[in-house]
């Protein structure tokens, strides 16, 4: 029986893994690696790191996670989760079972871009998505919005 388990490897979820493990809980941390910024560039507002690369980023939260010896790494999706009377079953896309007091979800968010044919290409060159993530750079430039 696990302490907790957490459902993404991003930065909020390695970062929930890292307190957890320094208390000395059992943990679970589950990644499919299918990242919202996988074509971004540069990740900010991560004090010592501001302009790190996405997978830089990720890469060293791992190794910070994995120092604990109650802190694991699954590169795979969790399927299924049940509640149980006291605690949760979570089954993964393997077919593992695994059996949890506590269940953290750390996915993030998906973008969901209109229907507009070529869309995709432009995407992390100069279409992006979140102002907060890449506003900075684009500053003083032409904007422009697209609602469906």
């Amino acid at each position: 029986m696990l302490d907790s388990i957490v459902i993404g490897g991003g930065p909020a979820g390695l970062s929930a893994a890292l307190v957890l493990g320094r208390a000395g809980k059992r943990v679970v941390v589950f990644d499919d690696d299918n990242a919202r910024n996988k074509v971004t560039h540069e990740s900010h507002g991560f004090l010592t790191r501001d302009g790190i690369h996405p997978s830089e980023l990720k890469e060293l939260g791992k190794k910070d996670i994995l120092k604990y010896p109650t802190v694991s790494m699954e590169m795979q999706r969790v399927n299924e989760i049940h509640r149980e009377n006291n605690h949760y079953q979570l089954i993964t896309e393997n077919g593992d079972l695994y059996q949890t007091k506590k269940v953290l979800l750390a996915t993030g968010l998906k973008d969901v871009f209109p229907h507009v044919e070529g869309l995709d290409k432009f995407y992390g060159s100069s279409l992006f998505s979140c102002p907060f993530c890449d506003g900075w750079e684009m500053r003083d430039q032409a904007l422009v919005v697209i609602f469906e």
